[in-house]
């Protein structure tokens, strides 16, 4: 049985200098977690109890819109013809 996998040439040169597949393939997966870990930080919000607690507020108690919102709806319904 034979495998062929086509790599980038980028890490067809790492793979050539790691001394076995092995250390390829944990330094490929330590790699792969690490930018998943920068790209949830990336688009993640911290918040503190306070802030998260006005955040669930809002959204379960919205304020009524004001009349500027409603003009703006009705523009908005007007142009695309609803």
């Amino acid at each position: 049985m034979t495998l062929a996998i086509e790599l980038p040439e980028e890490l067809e040169k790492e793979l050539l200098q790691q001394a076995n597949i092995n250390e390829f393939v944990q330094e490929a997966i330590k790699r792969l977690l690490l930018e998943q870990k920068q790209a949830t930080q990336q688009n993640s919000i911290q918040l503190n109890q306070e802030q998260q607690q006005n955040f669930i507020d809002s959204l379960l108690n919205p304020k009524p819109a004001n009349d500027k919102l409603k003009q703006s709806v009705l523009s908005y319904k007007e142009k695309m013809g609803l």
